[in-house]
Parts: structure tokens; sequence; C-alpha cells
């Protein structure tokens, strides 16, 4: 999964492989059942100023056993 942040958005929402898209207040995002596992765990910091890193989740079976916060590898040009 990847996720990015952005400050500013135009244009129409539209359905994906996956469903439709639609916005979500921060705390449904945190409490909703819908939600997938591991997003409480990294929106805090998604939405932070704080630089970007990469999560790293172990999973047994359906729930998380662990997770790894890593620095974020850039590719150099």
């Amino acid at each position: 999964m990847h996720v990015y942040r952005a400050d500013h958005f135009y244009g129409e929402l539209t359905a994906s492989e996956e469903g439709p898209l639609e916005w979500k207040e921060f705390q449904w995002i945190l409490e909703s059942k819908e939600t997938v596992s591991n997003i409480p765990i990294f929106l805090h910091h998604i939405l932070s100023e704080d630089p970007p890193v990469e999560f790293v989740f172990t999973y047994d079976k359906e729930h998380i056993s662990d997770y790894k916060i890593l620095p974020l590898q850039i590719a150099q040009a």
C-alpha cells in the first residue's frame, strides 16, 4: 500500500478496482471497523511534518504481530 499526503486537491474522486473513494473525517478513520488495521498506526505520522518514513508490517494471519519504522530510502538519479 502506498499512502500520500497532499495539501490541495481539485477534481473529482473516482472509483478504482477496490471500490469507490470517499473523504472521511480523521476520527472516523481511527475508530471505524472498516479501516485497514495498520492505518491508525501510521496516520498520525503521515499527517505530521516529520520526514517521510517507511512502515513495514508483519502479520500473523490477519493481525499485526509487529511493525518497524524505517528511514525512507530515496533513490538518487
